[in-house]
């Protein structure tokens, strides 16, 4: 009865909308988990030759490629981004890295890989920022698929400009 009290004074945002989560609800509402943009490469069949993997042709081996969302400029994945990158949301990145595992164990991709390691910041930019974004997307998904993660493996030797102003490709 107290948390419903709470909850109309200090209502959950839903990082996606950010209009008013319901009881049960967590960091995304309902609504914006069915509406998200989902690319489903993962999925039996897409994950042979898909577009995300033929950028990777002639320049690495790359046995799979996935990604979770599609990026739509003012949508709700930007939004979702724009908290987990810049307004502290880590614990949104750890949710969305275990609905992905979970997706991912699902279709029987867990035993497939060994580690998870997130993309490193620069140790400047991680003192500025206080966190890595990716960070807590890859341990929620090495948990849901049951495999070791590590942050210490990887190290970002150069503090490279922001990629915010840069075109698609100078990225």
């Amino acid at each position: 009865m107290l948390q419903d009290f709470l909850s109309l004074l200090f209502p959950e945002i839903c990082n996606a909308c950010d209009q008013p989560l319901a009881r049960g609800e967590r960091y995304i509402c309902t609504e914006c988990n069915v509406k998200l943009p989902y690319t489903d490469l993962h999925l039996p069949g897409a994950t042979e030759l898909n577009y995300l993997q033929q950028r990777f042709w002639g320049k690495v081996p790359v046995r799979f490629a996935f990604s979770y969302l599609h990026f739509r400029s003012k949508g709700r994945v930007q939004r979702v981004l724009h908290k987990l990158k810049y307004k502290g949301a880590q614990e949104l990145g750890e949710h969305l890295g275990r609905r992905y595992g979970t997706l991912l164990a699902e279709h029987g991709y867990a035993a497939h890989f060994d580690l998870v390691l997130p993309v490193p910041l620069h140790r400047l930019k991680l003192r500025r920022r206080g966190y890595n974004q990716s960070d807590g997307f890859a341990k929620g998904l090495a948990e849901a698929l049951q495999i070791a993660w590590s942050s210490k493996v990887l190290e970002r030797a150069i503090d490279s400009d922001t990629q915010t102003k840069k075109s698609r490709l100078d990225r």
